[in-house]
């Protein structure tokens, strides 16, 4: 069985800040990039499965999964106008921004459950806390990816004070949302070439300040 650390500053990240629309869209860009298997058709079973929907399954949605999304509870008397204004105005009305298009006017569903917001971490980390298998480190942050031969052997993290290497037996699972999942690797040396060289300051910074190591298992 594999030790699985989890690293957070705040559990769930944007998903536990941000608004709670449940949106995403068929974008075959990815695909057509050269990621085989991301392909809106591939990914569109998973999230499928993620989901409990209080509207039912469906070809663009499903039940029994951990992720609850919902209708809002609002009904504010402003929102109703400004759909009833857009429709007006032209603007096709669109009841499901999670189907075949995200153009249009209207109400989307939120990632709720019993009006009060489900992030990632409600839905996924808070039910597995208990799992042997499973480490939070909280008020740690990741600085940056370790990379052995080219591929991924840990996570350098910043905790307690000190400086540690979280080293990886199988896999680094990289999930730190649009924006840090960028700064986590470009300091690691993936992505465009002029961020990703290292300053001379902060090449000897890292060689000054010393670093402990300990392996998951």
């Amino acid at each position: 069985m594999t030790h699985m650390p989890y690293l957070y500053e705040r559990q769930a990240g944007e998903r536990a800040q941000s608004r709670e629309p449940a949106p995403r869209g068929p974008d075959d860009g990815w695909a057509s990039a050269g990621a085989t298997g991301w392909s809106y058709a591939d990914v569109l079973p998973y999230f499928r499965r993620s989901e409990e929907n209080e509207r039912g399954a469906g070809l663009y949605h499903g039940v029994g999964g951990p992720l609850t999304v919902s209708d809002g509870r609002s009904g504010h008397p402003r929102s109703s106008a400004f759909v009833r204004a857009a429709e007006q105005a032209g603007h096709k009305a669109n009841e499901d921004f999670r189907g075949d298009t995200q153009f249009g006017v209207g109400r989307y569903q939120l990632t709720q459950r019993g009006a009060l917001r489900c992030s990632a971490a409600v839905a996924y980390l808070h039910p597995a806390l208990d799992r042997p298998n499973l480490t939070v480190l909280s008020s740690s942050r990741a600085n940056r990816v370790e990379i052995e031969g080219g591929r991924a052997a840990g996570v350098e993290v910043e905790r307690g004070g000190g400086v540690e290497v979280v080293r990886a037996e199988r896999e680094v699972i990289l999930s730190a949302g649009a924006y840090e999942s960028p700064k986590l690797l470009m300091p690691s040396g993936i992505g465009p070439a002029p961020p990703c060289r290292p300053s001379a300051s902060r090449s000897s910074a890292i060689r000054r300040r010393g670093r402990a190591s300990r392996t998951t298992t």
